[in-house]
């Protein structure tokens, strides 16, 4: 044991002088929400917006091949996706009377059975401003018709080509608004949600995003995002202007399940408590550890810890070590690389970088575990879909190990949980 007196021997170094550490901004996450329907299901749900009967006429005159009779009705509907729209084809079966009148009677002279396919295309990308854009249809002859010389196909063609008009119209009535949806989703996230009395959940939205449909082995899926960033934080009384709707952007693809990173900054003083009451305040062979100031600073191109030690025990005064940070287990921050900022330092303290990096180990003020379960129940609430039998289901695991970085007021520490949304549609009302 070293018997020299306290303060035997003296150092008072200077605060090092350099940039401060800058500013890193809040990560951005992506809450991914994807819509998924089987093609049995979805082709039953449109059939039941397309009439049985499409066409009926009872000796309409037709000029001199005479009168026509038809009834034109649905046969089977399929659908497929290309070139980013939706395509739903269906069949339609016509059977054909021509006759000649004869006085009070009309004489049929001849019968068929063409099939027509009726087309609507519906490109699957909302407008910038969340609407649907504009279906298209179309019609073709899958087998023809042609009686004694006199091809009808082309007048048949005609009526279904009107007929569909009324089936685009049903058809655009039962597709969901969006933008109310999307309007009440951007208003939540920017209202703070309390997690105890000190703190709370912020989240600034910055804009949706959508990527063109998907065909899956049993349907279609669709998906629809919203990029945004959370922070937990004390500040939950502070009043912040309301962004206004972004419009909605459109990218290749989205990932699901995504990442959602839940931010929280750990201010300079909250560390500085912390290394007081973790580290010993002994080390070595009679040093003596008297307080702990941290601030930050900028090392290189790295933003690091600067922490003032203050010493009293047989070497005394201030020195001043920088130290980076890492993840550590049950989401905790660790010191790493702790060095001396100055080569002058007595060699009585060689033991006091990594006494520093032993025994600190800095917690969140709030544990991520129990804001993650807060915030699985929020979007929850906010991901319902207003839409009679869908339903949507939500999970949320993590969070995983945190990822610390020095920021100017302090170490903001990120944890990153796995988030999965998918809104399905029941198969009965």
């Amino acid at each position: 044991m070293d018997e020299r007196p306290s303060c035997s021997e003296r150092v008072d170094q200077s605060k090092p002088s350099g940039k401060l550490a800058s500013q890193v901004p809040l990560p951005s996450s992506r809450i991914v929400l994807t819509a998924s329907v089987d093609k049995p299901q979805l082709l039953r749900e449109i059939a039941s917006h397309i009439p049985e009967t499409l066409a009926t006429a009872k000796r309409r005159p037709i000029g001199t091949p005479g009168e026509v009779s038809y009834t034109v009705t649905r046969g089977s509907v399929d659908s497929s996706i290309a070139d980013g729209a939706f395509h739903v084809t269906t069949l339609a079966n016509a059977s054909i009377e021509i006759c000649k009148p004869l006085g009070p009677f009309c004489v049929t002279y001849g019968r068929c059975q063409p099939v027509l396919a009726t087309t609507v295309s519906l490109p699957f990308f909302l407008d910038e401003d969340f609407g649907w854009p504009d279906l298209t249809t179309s019609v073709r002859a899958e087998r023809g018709c042609s009686i004694m010389g006199f091809d009808v196909t082309p007048r048949l063609t005609s009526i279904a080509r009107d007929n569909l008009g009324g089936v685009r119209r049903r058809i655009e009535q039962s597709l969901p608004p969006v933008k109310p949806w999307a309007s009440r989703l951007w208003d939540l996230v920017h209202t703070p949600i309390f997690l105890d009395k000190d703190h709370c959940l912020r989240g600034e939205p910055k804009r949706f995003v959508q990527s063109p449909p998907q065909e899956t082995p049993s349907g279609y899926a669709l998906r629809l995002g919203l990029e945004l960033e959370l922070e937990l934080s004390r500040e939950c009384r502070e009043e912040r202007a309301k962004l206004p709707l972004a419009p909605l952007a459109t990218e290749p693809s989205l990932p699901n399940p995504s990442p959602l990173s839940l931010t929280q900054t750990i201010s300079s003083a909250a560390v500085e408590a912390q290394l007081r009451q973790q580290v010993p305040k002994r080390f070595g062979k009679g040093e003596r550890i008297k307080s702990i100031a941290v601030s930050s600073w900028q090392r290189g191109d790295e933003n690091q810890l600067l922490l003032g030690v203050e010493l009293d025990g047989v070497t005394c005064g201030t020195v001043w070590l920088s130290a980076a940070v890492e993840g550590g287990p049950d989401q905790s921050v660790r010191l790493k690389r702790v060095r001396f900022t100055q080569n002058s330092t007595p060699a009585t303290l060689q033991h006091l970088p990594k006494h520093l990096a032993r025994h600190a180990t800095i917690q969140p003020t709030l544990p991520f575990a129990a804001a993650i379960e807060r915030v699985k129940q929020l979007l929850e609430i906010v991901t319902t879909v207003p839409v009679e039998r869908v339903r949507a289901t939500v999970e949320l695991q993590g969070p995983s190990a945190v990822h610390p970085v020095v920021t100017e007021t302090g170490i903001q520490a990120v944890a990153e949980a796995q988030w999965s949304a998918i809104a399905s549609m029941s198969a009965t009302p």
